[in-house]
């Protein structure tokens, strides 16, 4: 069964909002299975400094905004602003997605543009979206005349933020409070991009979750993720696997 998603599709997407656990998802899937994700993800430059433990080149090409925007001029690139950051997509990468397959897990902005350019770049995509409340969840918030629907996902988000940053950052300082706020912040409107994915799975466990611990033999929810993207990559059935609808996420 290893691999069987890259006789189907150039690319994989792996969208969400930032801190819903993307990350250690793919690095539990590729733990467990090595030969799944074997022809690698697209590198993008990113204008932010690297975490601890990122490589430069490896996990993105880390650029300062102005040089991401040059080559942007140049025509090396599409550069989006998302969040506090820039964000460029080589060309040069999508052009090897024809040739070699690949994953790109990220902001769903971008994501969006790749789902909505596939025909003109020649792509066949499956695309994921990970979403932190399930629509029923989401339908029962709206519901509630004492709740806002927006605020309860910025509480969700910023709560995960913060779990994230105290195993990243030595300390949090005022700067990092305020692009975690901005983080969260986002994830209503990044949410909205969702009814545009193939599939949608609810994950509860964000990436500071112990659940993630340790990452080849994840818990609770981190492993129904876990068993979801498998079924996805590999075409097998999963009734827990959402689609949206447009008007879910009322953005104004």
């Amino acid at each position: 069964m290893a691999g069987l998603f890259f006789m189907q599709a150039d690319l994989l997407i792996i969208a969400g909002p930032s801190c819903v656990g993307k990350t250690p998802l793919l690095r539990a899937c590729q733990a467990s299975d090595p030969d799944m994700f074997s022809s690698g993800g697209m590198t993008v430059f990113h204008s932010r400094v690297p975490r601890k433990g990122e490589e430069d080149g490896v996990d993105y090409h880390f650029r300062s905004r102005d040089e991401i925007l040059a080559l942007e001029e140049k025509g090396i690139l599409k550069a989006f602003q998302v969040r506090r950051d820039t964000i460029g997509v080589p060309f040069e990468e999508l052009r090897r997605l024809n040739e070699t397959r690949g994953i790109y897990e990220g902001n769903p902005v971008i994501a969006s543009w790749l789902i909505q350019n596939k025909e003109g770049w020649g792509l066949r995509i499956k695309s994921v979206f990970i979403s932190p409340f399930s629509r029923e969840e989401i339908k029962e918030i709206k519901k509630d005349q004492s709740k806002d629907l927006e605020l309860e996902v910025r509480n969700e988000m910023i709560g995960k933020q913060f779990q994230r940053a105290k195993k990243i950052f030595d300390g949090i300082d005022v700067d990092i409070k305020a692009d975690l706020e901005v983080r969260a912040s986002s994830a209503f409107k990044e949410m909205s991009y969702a009814h545009l994915f193939d599939h949608i799975i609810v994950n509860h466990d964000g990436e500071g979750s112990p659940n993630w611990d340790p990452i080849e033999n994840p818990k609770g929810e981190a492993q129904k993720s876990v068993n979801s993207l498998k079924n996805i990559v590999h075409d097998l059935k999963d009734s827990s696997l959402e689609t949206w609808e447009e008007d879910l996420i009322p953005i104004s």
